[in-house]
């Protein structure tokens, strides 16, 4: 099996247009705000744990600067943004009702088939170590509970 090198980001400055769009997904879909705060929290916590101090200050700032310009940008009052967020909480608590109703079984269980698959090969990638390999079955487990749960809510 040929194994394929990881890209490296050469700098911050890449690292922060990586994570500048979040900036935007979270105006445009307000409810991914959750999503997007947990991958930047996570990806803050493990550059921490490598001390590249000038990388989390991108990562955190990043998503932060590009919302707040964009909704500048858009002709929003400035003012108006805290409540934008908070409104956001009462979308996204909507989707524990998702959870709590039941859903076909059959795609339930392919779901978890796929995702139990999907959790194997991040485990089995024995060339990162154990930290990026919890990262990334942090941020699938994330991506996956997301669109679980928007699966639920579909029609």
């Amino acid at each position: 099996m040929r194994h394929y090198p990881v890209p490296q980001l050469s700098g911050t400055v890449e690292l922060g247009l990586l994570f500048a769009p979040f900036g935007l997904l979270m105006l445009v879909k307000g409810s991914s705000t959750a999503q997007c705060a947990l991958v930047v929290l996570a990806s803050a916590v493990l550059l921490c744990f490598a001390r590249q101090w000038g990388r989390v200050a991108m990562v955190v700032l990043a998503p932060s600067i590009s919302l707040f310009a964009l909704w500048l940008l858009s002709g929003q009052d400035p003012m108006a943004l805290p409540a934008y967020l908070s409104a956001m909480s009462s979308v996204t608590a909507g989707y524990s009702e998702a959870m709590a109703s039941p859903g076909p079984s059959g795609e339930i269980r392919l779901f978890l088939l796929t995702a139990v698959i999907l959790f194997a090969v991040v485990a089995r990638q024995r060339q990162h170590g154990l930290g990026h390999r919890v990262y990334l079955g942090f941020v699938l487990g994330i991506t996956l509970l997301v669109a679980f749960k928007r699966r639920l809510r579909a029609p």
